[in-house]
């Protein structure tokens, strides 16, 4: 079986083309054209230790009251589906 071979060089060169590729083929689906015409847009990235979408008012919870954060929900687009694994895995699997 003989295949064609790829040294690490190669392969970074390529993956790398593959990803800027990538990259700039969503650049505009996004709407980050008007990063282009000189405004910046508009992104907040909330990011907070152990709260769950059950305990924010515009995702049903009720334990705390978060107007300002369902007011930005409401006019904007929400990315709730998302999934990380622990950065380490226990000794006892």
């Amino acid at each position: 079986m003989g295949g064609t071979y790829m040294n690490r060089r190669d392969f970074l060169k390529t993956s790398g083309l593959g990803l800027a590729a990538f990259t700039l083929s969503g650049y505009r689906s996004f709407g980050l054209e008007g990063a282009v015409n000189g405004r910046k847009p508009n992104i907040i990235f909330i990011l907070a230790d152990d709260l769950g979408l059950s305990e924010i008012s515009c995702c049903g919870g009720d334990h705390y009251k978060t107007p300002n954060i369902d007011k930005l929900a409401q006019t904007g687009t929400r990315f709730e589906y998302s999934y990380s694994p622990p950065p380490v895995r226990p000794i006892t699997l």
